[in-house]
């Protein structure tokens, strides 16, 4: 999140306001392809797979974005509810990492892929 230092009394940095929320703004509604969704995850697949559940192997197949402001990126695997906390985190931190989305919350929210 940015923060801006500033003083009321002198006005240092006061016009830099304005320009920050717009910016968190444009972050907030920024819009990524789903091809450069895929691409991303299969990128984090790759470099860890999700850990096994119970003995079950887990599955991502593909993910989108499927919300803005804020954005949310569904994914979608075989047992959505199996993958722990930890890997949606990386997840959400890879998504992050990627795109930004400065200021504004990243929603990742793992769904069954339909048949």
């Amino acid at each position: 999140m940015p923060f801006i230092f500033l003083s009321a009394l002198t006005g240092q940095r006061v016009q830099k306001v304005l320009s920050t929320i717009l910016d968190v703004e444009a972050e907030r509604k920024k819009r990524i392809t789903t091809s450069q969704v895929n691409t991303t995850l299969e990128s984090l697949v790759a470099r860890r797979q999700p850990p096994q559940a119970a003995g079950r192997e887990i599955k991502l197949n593909y993910a989108t974005q499927v919300e803005t402001a804020p954005p949310t990126i569904a994914v979608f695997g075989n047992n959505p509810d199996l993958v722990q906390e930890h890997y949606i985190r990386y997840l959400h931190n890879g998504f992050r990492e990627a795109w930004g989305f400065t200021g504004s919350p990243l929603r990742v929210v793992m769904r069954r892929k339909s048949a």
